[in-house]
Order: structure tokens, then sequence, then C-alpha cells
């Protein structure tokens, strides 16, 4: 089998077949990896988003409604941290959550889902393709395994920027002011970093100013709470994606340090202009108020109001849409690139 993708997701390094992403692709894409057989991982990650939601909040089976909005999976695979809270660090882990969270795909355990493969008469070949040398039967680890290969295939790399920072074509004017503007007085780039890789983000956690929930009735009894039960894994997913108030503390649920309360990972701003809505919870429907809101929240934070012109601002939404793939380009999500 021809090796076509190395897969690096710190701390993960492994070598995956054609087969192997080809069967990731097809699980990404089947509804039957959902207890009822409603929905797939792309009818919350639609691939012609750049495999973002276009859902404000994300629909899982039987119609529930989560807490968050399901964030752009191109270059996960480059992600130390997952999940809008950081809660997992290995993509192999983080794929098979959402099979075993009753929001989403909602199996009671994941023996249940490699039964209901082992008896569809079309994936136990598909299996056996993709791992000759593993036991018959459609595995846990199997799944995970291919979904993460398919994933690594996701990668942000033709784009008006990109061809720009290779000396292949020179950006538009106007998206060139709009980078100085974004580098520079609009103060994007502090937390969405072109350094290195220019992956658009530093991988932090930071406070947004949505949904605030210091300004909770309850919030030092909740966080008590929080840190007494002390959820991990899949509980704590299933507790984040069904109670508004927990899904709001962001980080903390994870970290129990009070500082992260509100905190949420900051996103790569890569093809942003074709993975509307915005936020953690999809409370913002377009890029241009998107970029509204960081800006007014970024003075207000810093004590140091930031006033662009009509002009910069049209600008650093040239910027924004320059970092649109050549194949997202078509994508209509509220605001075209």
């Amino acid at each position: 089998m021809v090796l076509i993708a190395l897969l690096m997701c710190a701390p993960e390094v492994k070598a995956a077949s054609s087969e192997q992403v080809e069967l990731g692709r097809a699980l990404f894409g089947s509804a039957g990896l959902s207890r009822d057989g409603s929905v797939s991982c792309q009818s919350c990650h639609h691939p012609d988003h750049a495999y973002a939601d276009i859902q404000a909040r994300s629909i899982g089976l039987s119609n529930k409604q989560g807490t968050r909005n399901a964030p752009s999976l191109v270059d996960v695979a480059q992600r130390p941290l997952l999940f809008w809270d950081g809660r997992r660090t290995r993509l192999s882990e983080a794929v098979l959550d959402p099979l075993v969270n009753p929001v989403e795909m909602g199996w009671p355990s994941l023996n249940e889902l490699e039964a209901k493969l082992q008896a569809d008469p079309q994936w136990p070949a598909r299996f056996r393709k993709a791992f000759p040398e593993a036991q018959a039967k459609p595995t846990s680890n199997q799944i995970a395994s291919a979904l993460v290969a398919f994933l690594a295939t996701l990668k942000s790399e033709d784009n008006p920027f990109d061809r720009a920072r290779q000396q292949q074509t020179p950006l538009p004017a106007l998206a060139e002011q709009g980078k100085a503007l974004f580098q520079g007085s609009a103060q994007c780039g502090q937390c969405h970093s072109l350094d290195g890789k220019a992956s658009f983000t530093d991988e932090a956690f930071h406070h947004s100013g949505i949904n605030d929930p210091s300004q909770q009735a309850g919030l030092p009894q909740l966080a008590k709470t929080v840190m007494d039960v002390a959820l991990t894994g899949n509980a704590l997913a299933a507790r984040l994606l069904s109670d508004p108030q927990w899904s709001a503390l962001g980080r903390f649920a994870v970290s129990h340090r009070p500082a992260d309360i509100g905190a949420f990972r900051t996103p790569s701003l890569r093809n942003v202009a074709v993975t509307a809505p915005y936020m953690h919870d999809g409370s913002i429907a377009t890029l241009e108020e998107a970029v509204d809101h960081e800006i007014y929240y970024r003075g207000l934070n810093t004590g140091r109001p930031i006033n662009l012109t009509v002009q910069e601002r049209r600008a650093l939404i040239a910027f924004l849409r320059s970092l649109t793939d050549m194949q997202y380009a078509t994508a209509s999500s509220g605001t075209k690139p």
C-alpha cells in the first residue's frame, strides 16, 4: 500500500495508507455512525464550508441541539489542543467522543457501534482492506485511525495569502492594506498569529465577551460544583453540550482555574470567510459583525478604543477573505470570499 499521509497531531505520529484515508472519508460521511442513522460527521462539519457548521449550534441525532458551534476541521491534525475548551490533546480520542455523546451521535458505548458496523455488509470488507493485519471485525481503534487519516488530509494551503507569502502572486492592494492593519493597529495578530507557519492562532484561551459567565447568577456555586464533580472525557463532553451554563464556562470546565472562566480556544482564521456563524456558540452571524465585535472588545479590554475608518474595515475584511482556500471559494456562508 502506498503511504500518502504522515499524521502529525502532537503527540501522535502515524503513517496512513490510501485505503485508510478512503475508509475515513466514507465513515465521515456515513449517517450509519449515529445511533438512529440521522446524522453523520459532515452533518455538522460541512465539506463546502471548510468542514465547519452553518448552524449556530450544532444539531445531533433526534434533532437535539447542542450548546456550541462546530468549528472548521481544516488543519485539525496540527492542533495541539482540541475542541473549544481544549479538553482533548489527541485527535484519535477526539474523533470518538461525538460517537458516544448523547447530544451528537448517541451510542451508549463504542462496542454497540462496532457490532452495528460488523453486521452491515458494506463495512467489514472495507475495514479488512484498510487494516489487513488486524482482526476481521471493525474496532473503535480502527474507526479512530481511519478518521484521523482522513482528517490529516484537510489542509489549508491554496489561497491568495499563501500564494503571496510564497511570492507567487501578490495580494490585491486592499487586502495588503488589511494585512498591515491585522498585524498593526487592529491588533488581530496578537492572538491570531502570523508567525512561523501562519496558523492564525496562538493555540491559547481568551475571553471574547460572548455570554460572559461572570454575569451569571450563582456563578460561585456553579464553579464549585464543576470542581467538585470533576468530570472528564465523555462525561464532561456530554455535560458541556447539554448544559448551557457549564458550556459558557469554557476552559474552566477542564482546567478549574478561575482565570479560565469564559475563556475559549483561539480558532484559526484560515477560511474564516466561509465558516459563519462565529464564536463558540455561533452567536455572531457574519464576518463583518465578527470583525466589529472583536475590534470593540479588544479596545474595551485594553482601555484604548480601536477606531477603524470605513476604508480600513473594508481592507481588514478583504485580507480575511484572502485566507480562503480555492476549493472553498464558492461557498456561501453569510459572507462570500
